[in-house]
C-alpha cells in the first residue's frame, strides 16, 4: 500500500511540474504552510462571524502577520502578540482615565510609553522585540483613537483585543491539531549527526 500511494503521489507531482514549471523553485513544505494558513484563516473569519465582533478584517490581518513555516514560531509570535496587545490594552486605559480631557499631558505620556517601548523592542530579539513594539503602537491605536471620546476607549480596547485573540486562536488550534512541523526536529537531527562522527 505505501508503494501505491508513493507512485500515486510521483505522478501527482510530476503532472502539476509539468503544467506548473514554476513549482521547483519553491521551498519544502509550501503546500502544508498554505493549507495551514488557509484553515487557520478560514477558522478565524468564520469565529469572528459567528460572535459578530466590531472588526472581523482585524481577524484576517492578525492570522496572516502570525504565519509562520514552524509550529514554535507561530506559537510564540501568538503569544506576544496577544501578550503586547493586553498590555497595550491596558496601558491605553490608564493612560485615558488618568488624563483625560488634558491632551498635553496625554500626548506626553502616550508618546513616553512609545518610546518606552521602542527602547525596550530594540533591546529584544525576535517575537519578544515585536510583542514590545506591538504595545506601543496599540496604545497609539486605541488612546490616541479615543482622545475626543474617552468613554469609548474600553469599548475600542475590548473589540481590538477579542479580534486579536480570536487570530491567535486559529492560528494555535490549526497548528497544533496539524502537527505542523517543529524545528527542535530539525536540530535534533543535526546533533545526531554531528555526534556519530
Amino acid at each position: 500500500m505505501p508503494d501505491i500511494e508513493a507512485g500515486s503521489t510521483r505522478r501527482l507531482h510530476d503532472m502539476a511540474r509539468a503544467f506548473l514549471p514554476w513549482m521547483d523553485r519553491l521551498p519544502p513544505g509550501w503546500v502544508g504552510f498554505s493549507l495551514r494558513t488557509w484553515c487557520s484563516l478560514v477558522i478565524g473569519l468564520a469565529t469572528a462571524f459567528w460572535v459578530q465582533i466590531d472588526n472581523p478584517l482585524l481577524v484576517g490581518v492578525t492570522v496572516m502577520i502570525l504565519a509562520q513555516p514552524l509550529r514554535g514560531q507561530a506559537l510564540s509570535k501568538a503569544f506576544y502578540r496577544l501578550l503586547g496587545t493586553v498590555v497595550g490594552m491596558g496601558v491605553s486605559i490608564v493612560l485615558v482615565a488618568v488624563w483625560n480631557g488634558q491632551r498635553g499631558p496625554f500626548l506626553g505620556g502616550v508618546a513616553l510609553w512609545l518610546a518606552a517601548c521602542a527602547f525596550v523592542g530594540s533591546l529584544e530579539r525576535d517575537f519578544r522585540s515585536y510583542g514590545a513594539l506591538l504595545s506601543g503602537y496599540t496604545v497609539a491605536l486605541v488612546a490616541v483613537n479615543c482622545i475626543d471620546r474617552p468613554q469609548d476607549v474600553f469599548n475600542v480596547a475590548v473589540s481590538r483585543a477579542s479580534a486579536i485573540s480570536i487570530g491567535v486562536f486559529a492560528v494555535a488550534v490549526v497548528n497544533i491539531i496539524s502537527g505542523s512541523p517543529e524545528a527542535w526536529r530539525g536540530l535534533a537531527d543535526g546533533l545526531k549527526q554531528l555526534t556519530a562522527r
